[in-house]
């Protein structure tokens, strides 16, 4: 038999879905400044060593493009 391996995802990999999100659908154009890692942990429920963690990846994850981009 073989099944599929589950995964749960962290808080940092669950805020990166939700900014890329954002980020994809305009919500966030790129460029603009992304609120306080204090109020992103308010608003996302998770501490802010987790927003760390997510900013931290979204910046290495960045896409190659040209012009700015949220840091």
């Amino acid at each position: 038999m073989v099944f599929e391996v589950i995964r749960k995802n962290t808080a940092p990999e669950m805020v990166v879905e939700q900014l890329l999100r954002k980020i994809k659908s305009g919500e966030i154009p790129l460029g603009s400044r992304l609120p306080s890692q204090r109020d992103l942990a308010l608003s996302f429920g998770v501490g802010r060593s987790s927003i760390r963690e997510a900013l931290n990846a979204l910046s290495v994850r960045r896409p190659p493009m040209t012009g700015p981009t949220i840091p």
